[in-house]
């Protein structure tokens, strides 16, 4: 009696342990968990038909084939499925934050094109052509980089998605790949916190080099279509749609230190400021916008 207990035991604890392995597995993709629970249920399955074997008598064979194949074909199924899923999820990694990777692995993941409401931020540098031409080539890419580590660790802290990097300018997208509250209010937010560390930042760089170092941001929300888009031999996760080409021009229109809001993003903002207007390439109207300085 003692050894029938020892051996349901040995089964239960065994059984249990692969489960909780190939749970952990598919949360964290990583292949020790898969070859853990793999083990784990090997054991199960073999101990469970020497334990029974007296009772399936002629079908032990089958059996004893059967459910040891089981477990290969069953979690071989589940790695097939989930490679499709971390490979989506490789995208992502390099855009948003570690949390925000997280979240989407509890999540179905298309990499195709999708149309979102989102809010889009263009940041640059200020005098940049200038500069460079007072500056080596190195000083150039050492400010660059400071200043791009102060944009990539706020967007990442507030759940922004770091689209790319063009020479000195940075692009971000709020509302994408996750869904967020107020992303037109987190996403100016984000932008004041930038603007004021990079006042912080601007002060070493004058002490270093000797030049001023300023940035200007636009900012507007709307419907876009995101996705990858590319070739199959080089994909990117970006934003195609108006309100992308109507925050990069109101970029331009903002001044050191300032953020250029389209009015309409800044009303759901609920930020209140004198309305100005600006002509814009590739558009008949003028824009209306919001001018803050921070």
């Amino acid at each position: 009696m003692v050894e029938v207990k020892a051996i349901e035991f040995i089964l239960a604890l065994s059984l249990y342990i692969g489960i909780k392995f190939l749970s952990a597995f598919h949360n964290t993709q990583k292949v020790r968990e898969l070859l853990a629970g793999l083990v784990s249920l090997f054991v199960f399955f073999n101990l469970w038909l020497y334990t029974y074997s007296g009772i399936l008598g002629s079908f032990f064979s089958m059996f004893s084939i059967a459910l040891n194949a089981a477990p290969v074909i069953g979690i071989g199924a589940l790695y097939y499925i989930d490679s499709k899923k971390r490979k989506a999820l490789n995208y992502f990694s390099k855009y948003v934050d570690e949390k925000v990777v997280k979240e989407l692995m509890k999540k179905d993941i298309s990499v195709g094109g999708e149309r979102r409401e989102a809010t889009i931020v263009f940041t640059d540098v200020r005098g940049f052509t200038a500069m460079s031409e007072k500056l080596r080539a190195e000083d150039i890419v050492e400010i660059l980089n400071g200043h791009f580590d102060i944009i990539a660790d706020v967007c990442h802290k507030k759940g922004g998605t770091l689209l790319k990097f063009i020479g000195d300018a940075a692009m971000v997208a709020f509302n994408i790949p996750l869904k967020q509250e107020e992303h037109e209010k987190l996403a100016i937010e984000t932008c004041k916190e930038i603007i004021e560390l990079m006042k912080s930042y601007s002060k070493e760089v004058k002490k270093k080099y000797g030049v001023e170092f300023k940035i200007g941001i636009g900012v507007a929300s709307g419907e876009l279509v995101v996705g990858n888009i590319g070739s199959e031999r080089q994909m990117d996760y970006t934003v195609i749609g108006d309100v992308v080409n109507t925050a990069a021009r109101l970029n331009g229109v903002a001044k050191g230190w300032e953020i250029a809001v389209l009015a309409k993003t800044a009303k759901k903002a609920e930020i209140n400021g004198e309305v100005e207007k600006a002509g814009v390439k590739g558009k008949k109207k003028e824009v209306e916008f919001v001018r803050l300085r921070v």
